[in-house]
């Protein structure tokens, strides 16, 4: 986890320069995968594959509704959750757009 950085496009963060961020795995279930790689306006191929364990978006794309705390301490998504916050939405609307899938 020490070289984790986010893939959002336009986003440099990583874990080395934010300890204090988590980062967040891409989902297993594939349609949720996929409302991911929407999300982030990418299409998994040659210069994207998700790649287990090596492959996270940060906790800033992800409004305070769409995360809790563990008993244990780490930051961690409520159950269907997709990333909503992106340089190209208005930050200030975020809650007007904020999806969530159902499995």
């Amino acid at each position: 986890m020490a070289h984790c950085y986010c893939s959002v496009a336009g986003c440099s963060n990583n874990k080395k320069n934010f300890p204090h961020l988590s980062f967040h795995d891409f989902p297993a279930d594939a349609g949720l995968r996929a409302c991911w790689v929407r999300a982030i306006r990418k299409d998994e191929g040659p210069t994207f594959t998700i790649l287990c364990g090596s492959t996270y978006i940060c906790s800033q794309h992800f409004t305070s509704e769409e995360k809790y705390v563990s008993a244990s301490g780490r930051s961690k998504l409520k159950k269907g959750t997709v990333q909503s916050r992106f340089l190209w939405i208005d930050w200030g609307s975020v809650s007007l757009m904020r999806t969530t899938v159902t499995t």
